[in-house]
């Protein structure tokens, strides 16, 4: 299992478990073994954005490669999503892969070049109901768009089903928002609750019922 330093092994998740950090939920396990809807007033997510990132998730958590395409990640969120407005990231070489498969998915379909935190030129993919006017998040920093994206519609829920190392919710954090994140990787979800603000404790152990 890949490490994620000091802040990786700050809390002993493990696979199956949730946790929470003040308004902020964390499943640690994979969003497709979850039924919806969970009705969130928006989704932010940066998934995998070809198979072999897909591949390197699962095996770096020591979990089986996937077998499905890693497009059916980007039609699970939308799934998910349940009309609510759907912001997902993905790369520039796959925009027009995205493009297609989002279109149609939905009442609108928009998309933005940005920065990842890498310094590559990404792409952010919106799918859902009418945009906010004058909404545009061209050549933003990706640590910076969920939160730029909240600012523009009324406090909820955001729903992150591959929370990575917490931009989302850390924009949460910072927009009072309540959060709901997914990770499979135990010490990548550790690292993501390590930097909040608020300390996190597990809720749900292994094995128990939500």
């Amino acid at each position: 299992m890949r490490d994620y330093g000091p802040l990786g092994r700050k809390y002993p998740v493990r696979p199956g478990e949730i946790w929470r950090a003040g308004r902020h939920v964390f499943l640690c396990g994979s969003m497709f073994n979850l039924e919806p809807p969970l009705r969130p007033s928006l989704v932010y997510d940066d998934p995998p954005w070809d198979q072999g990132l897909y591949k390197s998730f699962h095996t770096h958590a020591g979990l089986p490669a996937p077998t499905h395409p890693w497009t059916d990640l980007y039609l699970r969120i939308v799934q998910l999503a349940a009309g609510a407005p759907c912001f997902i990231e993905g790369s520039g070489a796959q925009r027009e892969t995205v493009a297609k498969l989002l279109d149609g998915q939905g009442k609108v379909y928009a998309w933005w070049p940005i920065w990842s935190a890498f310094r590559r030129t990404c792409v952010l993919h919106y799918i859902g109901p009418a945009l906010p006017r004058n909404l545009d998040l061209s050549f933003m920093e990706d640590p910076d768009t969920p939160g730029a994206v909240m600012q523009r519609y009324p406090q909820g829920i955001v729903l992150d089903p591959c929370c990575g190392l917490g931009f989302t919710s850390r924009a949460a954090e910072g927009a009072a928002w309540d959060s709901i994140n997914f990770e499979l990787h135990p010490r990548r979800m550790s690292r993501a609750m390590a930097q909040l603000k608020i300390p996190a404790e597990r809720v749900i152990k292994e094995g128990s019922t939500p």
